[in-house]
């Protein structure tokens, strides 16, 4: 794996609790997450306790270098969303708006 070829892309835990339908039940059990990249969720519910962990060959890179690399592809992921805006459901984001 290079990071250069990777576009690095994560989900906040309230976006995960509405895309898996996430009861708090389930947030108190053991949660193993693959592929989830820098997704904030880990920190959220590590913040609060909870024994959830998460692989991901992206975590082989510092945090340095996956929000640089982050930062070296956002623009163009950006565009190719703004250039597809029909093919996405808008419901949790709904405009590509920070």
């Amino acid at each position: 794996m290079q990071l250069e070829n990777v576009i690095p892309f994560g989900r906040s835990l309230d976006e995960y609790r509405q895309m898996f339908v996430l009861t708090e039940a389930d947030l108190d059990g053991k949660i193993l997450s693959i592929a989830d990249g820098p997704a904030s969720v880990n920190a959220e519910l590590h913040a609060q306790g909870k024994n959830y962990i998460s692989m991901d060959p992206l975590y082989r890179f510092g945090a340095k270098d996956i929000e640089a690399q982050f930062m070296r592809v956002a623009d163009d992921v950006f565009q190719q969303v703004e250039e597809t805006l029909d093919k996405w459901v808008w419901n949790y984001h709904p405009t590509l708006a920070p």
